[in-house]
């Protein structure tokens, strides 16, 4: 997926939550896409139930063709629109993807939101142990 005005990759479902489908993205090439635009390679929006792994970002020569990094560094987004019409992001996992040099937004969600493995940067994985402590303080209170 390589050149496109948009994300490489958009996974969204509009729609009752009980109908939101499901979605596996792995082994693509998503590169130089979205330049103009917020998004990054592959965007997931109010979707539930992705796996996104095994992808390689970032600016790369395929076959002699020299494609950009996405725009902005970012791979993948996963994201949710907070309308209470769509479905709440949920369930959509992270795993193996060869970032170089992209990042990956959404992983500093709650597990149970995105989870994010094998691709996160020391940063993400402090902030996630952050939240985690938090959110273990939190419980003790109650």
């Amino acid at each position: 997926m390589v050149d496109n005005g948009r994300a490489g990759i958009r996974f969204e479902k509009v729609g009752d939550v009980a109908d939101a489908g499901e979605a596996l993205l792995e082994d693509n090439e998503v590169h130089s896409n979205n330049l103009n635009l917020t998004s990054g390679g592959i965007s997931v929006r109010d979707a539930q139930n992705a796996t996104i792994q095994n992808n390689r970002f970032g600016a790369v020569s395929i076959a002699g063709v020299k494609y950009a990094a996405n725009a902005r560094n970012v791979g993948i987004i996963a994201s949710d629109s907070g309308r209470s019409d769509r479905p709440n992001l949920f369930n959509i996992d992270i795993v193996k993807n060869d970032l170089n040099g992209e990042t990956v937004k959404g992983c500093e969600l709650p597990n149970q939101v995105v989870a994010c493995a094998g691709d996160t940067s020391r940063w993400r994985e402090h902030c996630r142990g952050i939240y985690e402590l938090w959110r273990m303080l939190i419980s003790r209170r109650s």
